[in-house]
């Protein structure tokens, strides 16, 4: 009987884990990239070179959903900003009725969107006139491009009737009098699936790793540090942080002294540091406990600075904070771009006005306002600039000569990437704030862009983060990172030098566990466990011991509720975690 009960046990979480990696391959993620969209088939096409005089020619139209969300793929032929200047309309018939809605190239249009206009109209007995906000759509990416992708919240209600009421729509793409997609009337028939996509797994806020240096960005709007209604929200977000380097934007009118008396009232900096603050330019403020070595102004005219930080651990950072010119000033921010990658060039090259020892990871924060030109976003990560006589030869960021690696944002539980909503702008949520790392010299150990909307109760309350902070302290969200240093100056031995953990057993446990490990020379090991908020839980006392090739500790358990948990394993300079159920 024992027997049996176990072997139902395993066929479901089998089936589960099936079902998951079936359901998971086919999420697609609004984040201005499209190689999860790849794998989808096209839902329809359209002939290419029959564009009208604006140039823009669909050929590729492609849909997806889950139990929230309709999301929308198409090509424009030519690259444009998609809330910029166009004639694009996307129009959806959501019951799939021509007898329902406004008549529309042989469609009956519930829903039409203008996306030059940033604005619809809703047909559901009556006509009214929605924004973004009202329907919640979210476009990617923010840039110029000659791909989109958009998403729309499939509950939307709108004068107390659904805007989705049926299991099928029909969509209908076209370009003023330009090109249509499809070219026939009729639209294209989707229906939506039967069942849902399992939910994205909760990215949860925990205790960085040992030696981790946790670093947020946050565009404050306006001076927001100090706005005293908006005070509370910007303390609860930072006490549960609790990070090592901050990051602000918008500091327009607050000197770097009234940000740092405000940081000391929220949380003390580690044992026996301080904290210290440095406003460089018009609006960036740095606030850290790391020691500070230097500090530079990369342009004058413009927000971007730069500084040399020294971590407790020896370890040296060369960090960028950076706020580029908004909306229109696409010249303004091309000279932003360029100059950065001067400033890199100069840093990484010995003499000059900066030098870095070789190296030195290097990082880049801030609201760097890409909604304009690709090639802003092109300049940065590969260190093309546009002005070679100005700012000098091209430079590519990385060390090793690869381009800078961005650290795509990911929200709790959703794989939108947007860092800025306002849900009074016309413009759809979307990416102006971000963080570039070298790559070759530098780990990403966590991170986040921290939406209280979409975090459970349970990690709300376990951190003391009420649902509204994020929104009330800004328009924009704040990013963290936990940054580890790579030791690229590790002499090799003979033995593997990475030991790694096999199995941790049995699962759900029950009193005690076993973990397996494998591989790398003996090395002493500690173990932790977290709960799903991060909080550590005393195990009983487990020696450090030396991991030969193979091996297994044996670890006792507490008395724990039933739940998910995180095994953590360190030799002090790297960690690994393991997920344990407790029966």
């Amino acid at each position: 009987m024992q027997m049996g009960v176990r072997m139902r046990t395993v066929i479901l979480i089998l089936v589960f884990i099936g079902m998951y990696a079936s359901c998971a391959a086919q999420r697609v993620a609004i984040d201005g990239g499209f190689a999860d969209w790849d794998s989808l088939a096209v839902l329809a096409t359209d002939p290419a070179g029959d564009a009208g005089s604006s140039g823009v020619d669909f050929t590729a139209l492609q849909v997806d959903d889950d139990a929230e969300w309709l999301y929308v793929s198409f090509d424009t032929g030519v690259p444009l900003l998609l809330q910029g200047t166009n004639d694009i309309q996307l129009a959806l018939d959501t019951d799939a009725n021509p007898a329902t809605g406004t008549p529309m190239s042989g469609i009956g249009a519930e829903l039409f969107w203008n996306f030059e206009d940033k604005y619809g109209g809703v047909v559901l007995g009556s006509i009214s006139q929605v924004w973004q906000s009202d329907v919640r759509l979210i476009i990617a990416p923010s840039m110029t491009s000659t791909r989109f992708e958009l998403a729309l919240r499939r509950g939307t209600v709108i004068d107390g009737k659904p805007l989705f009421p049926s299991d099928s729509i029909r969509i209908h793409l076209s370009d003023g009098i330009g090109d249509r997609l499809p070219d026939a009337g009729g639209g294209v028939l989707y229906t939506f699936r039967s069942s849902g996509v399992m939910p994205v797994v909760e990215r949860l806020i925990r205790t960085p790793e040992p030696g981790a240096i946790r670093l947020l960005t946050w565009n404050t709007l306006f001076n927001g540090l100090l706005d005293a209604p908006r005070q509370p929200a910007y303390t609860r977000i930072l006490q549960a942080l609790r990070p090592d380097i901050m990051c602000f934007q918008e500091c327009f009118d607050v000197s770097e002294t009234e940000v740092l008396a405000f940081i000391q009232t929220v949380f003390d900096p580690p044992a026996g540091r301080s904290w210290h603050a440095l406003k460089g330019d018009a609006g960036n403020v740095l606030v850290t406990h790391l020691d500070v070595e230097d500090s530079w102004l990369l342009q004058s005219a413009y927000r971007e600075s730069a500084y040399l930080l020294r971590t407790p651990a020896d370890e040296q950072l060369l960090l960028l904070n950076c706020h580029f010119r908004c909306c229109s000033a696409d010249d303004h921010r091309q000279k932003e771009a360029d100059g950065v990658i001067r400033f890199l060039r100069d840093a990484k090259t010995p003499g000059g006005t900066v030098t870095v020892d070789e190296g030195t990871p290097i990082v880049l924060v801030g609201d760097l306002n890409l909604v304009g030109d690709y090639q802003q976003y092109t300049t940065l990560i590969h260190g093309d600039i546009v002005d070679n006589t100005v700012f000098g030869a091209d430079e590519a960021p990385d060390w090793n000569g690869a381009p800078w690696t961005e650290l795509e944002p990911r929200h709790p539980t959703s794989l939108f990437t947007f860092t800025w909503d306002d849900s009074e702008s016309g413009y759809c949520p979307g990416k102006l704030d971000y963080m570039l790392y070298t790559a070759s010299v530098m780990d990403i150990t966590q991170d986040m862009v921290v939406d209280p909307r979409e975090m459970s109760a349970g990690q709300r309350m376990g951190h003391g983060i009420e649902l509204t902070d994020a929104s009330t302290a800004s328009d924009h969200l704040p990013r963290f990172a936990d940054l580890r240093w790579k030791n690229i100056n590790t002499v090799e031995s003979t033995a593997p030098a990475t030991w790694q953990v096999s199995s941790v057993y049995p699962q759900p446990a029950q009193g005690h566990i076993t973990v397996d490990i494998a591989g790398g020379r003996p090395v002493a090991l500690q173990f932790q466990l977290h709960d799903v908020l991060g909080r550590r839980i005393a195990l009983p006392a487990v020696e450090a011991r030396a991991s030969s090739a193979e091996g297994s500790q044996r670890i006792a358990l507490p008395e724990l509720h039933p739940g998910m948990y995180f095994l953590q394993i360190t030799d002090g300079t790297r960690i690994e975690s393991r997920p344990l159920v407790i029966e």
